[in-house]
């Protein structure tokens, strides 16, 4: 039983690197894929319709993020 379980640990100890080389290479092009899409975000939302809704976007976050706490303070405190 032990050779059994010496000889299914040595396969497993011979294949962890390559497992560990494919995850890194699958980590970096997951990386890749998220940068290509940013960047194709980025110069779309430069100018045209999706500027526009970028910008309203960000206008509406920056209010929201300013209302709020003074709404929970004025909620909390009166």
């Amino acid at each position: 039983m032990s050779g059994l379980d010496e000889k299914q640990r040595a396969m497993a100890e011979s294949k962890a690197p390559d497992v560990r080389a494919q995850d890194l290479r699958r980590l970096e092009q997951q990386g890749y894929g998220v940068m290509a899409g940013v960047m194709g975000f980025g110069e779309a939302a430069e100018n045209g319709r999706l500027g526009a809704v970028v910008k309203v976007a960000q206008l509406f976050v920056i209010a929201f993020a300013f209302m709020v706490p003074v709404y929970l303070f004025w909620s909390v405190a009166f």
